[in-house]
């Protein structure tokens, strides 16, 4: 009779086991380093999709997503306002030059900017911009001058702050004209910016948006037909880009040579924020939440409390940061 029950145990267990490896996180090899650095802020069931999010300062932040939703904390997460930007279609990015004084955009030709933290917004769309465009990114690097891309491939430009914009394309390596989804803009100065976007579009521009070269993303692996859904860059030595099929890939603003960095998983990733050459996090689907300490040659996953798609990432600190995603806003525990 012992022996019956020591050998139905045995079985149990083991059919226990193998449960427990079939729910989302057995495609996931990485180990949890990092087990509940995270706290869910906002309820799950009652905010709208939060599509990126910016931090002003140690204690605002700013996250706006579908149907015209912008939401603002100035109390670290502890409250949140809800802000009218005159618009239901959905936003899709933000950016801010001062606390102050920022833009966003979205679906349907939407750009608009504040100079009051988003309490107010002006229209800022030009008059030549079709209205069935959607602006998928914004980057502005002072009040003048700044960029935006569109879903179908189109650049615009100002050096007036919004007052003006030139509408730009950009050719393929194969000299056709760009034509496909431009995800996000990294202005690294008055003369340099990069934009990233979908068939393994990579651009780059050095005297802002006059012309733009086409830097080859097939020089690196399984690349050249991947979607890049954001770019970062902590300094002027180094960007970061994050797409499909868990790829991020390192950009040496020297040279633009591009180097694969990839987190231990094959999840499309769609933030990514570093606070240095070194320190960063990645954040994609099912709640992947990825940390790297040295520049990308390893990761460590934290554990994100949720298993909702994550789709941006902003750090003050290592101590201090959000994370926006489908109906969440996550916040670190340490602060």
């Amino acid at each position: 009779m012992k022996s019956i029950f020591i050998k139905s145990l045995v079985l149990i267990t083991g059919i226990i086991s193998m449960v427990s490896c079939t729910g989302s996180d057995s495609k996931i090899e990485a180990p949890l380093v990092y087990p509940n650095p995270y706290k869910v802020l906002e309820d799950l069931n009652t905010i709208n999709e939060n599509t990126t999010l910016k931090m002003l300062n140690r204690t605002t932040a700013i996250s706006v997503g579908q149907l015209g939703y912008v939401i603002k904390t100035m109390d670290q997460g502890v409250t949140w306002q809800k802000m009218d930007a005159k618009t239901t279609n959905n936003l899709n990015d933000i950016s801010f030059t001062s606390e102050q004084s920022g833009w966003v955009v979205g679906n349907g030709a939407i750009i608009k900017k504040t100079t009051d933290q988003g309490l107010t917004w002006t229209d800022k769309v030009p008059a030549t911009l079709l209205a069935t465009e959607n602006v998928l990114a914004v980057n502005f690097l002072n009040e003048n001058l700044g960029a935006c891309t569109t879903a179908t491939g189109k650049i615009l430009i100002t050096k007036d702050g919004g007052t003006t914009w030139a509408i730009k394309s950009a050719k393929a390596v194969d000299g056709k004209d760009i034509v496909t989804a431009l995800r996000a803009i990294y202005i690294k100065d008055a003369t340099t910016f990069y934009i990233v976007g979908a068939a393994g579009v990579l651009l780059k521009t050095t005297n802002f948006g006059d012309t733009f070269t086409t830097i080859p993303t097939s020089q690196v692996t399984n690349v050249a037909a991947a979607t890049f859904y954001r770019i970062a860059a902590p300094s002027q030595n180094v960007a970061y880009s994050c797409g499909s099929n868990g790829i991020v890939l390192k950009i040496n603003l020297a040279n633009d040579a591009l180097t694969l960095i990839n987190p231990p998983m094959t999840e499309t990733m769609q933030g990514i924020n570093f606070l240095t050459d070194n320190l960063g996090y990645v954040v994609g689907r099912f709640g992947l939440i990825f940390k790297t300490e040295d520049g990308g040659a390893s990761w460590s996953r934290m554990k994100s409390g949720v298993s909702v798609t994550l789709t941006d990432v902003a750090y003050w600190n290592d101590k201090l940061g959000y994370v926006a995603g489908s109906k969440a806003i996550l916040k670190t525990k340490q602060e």
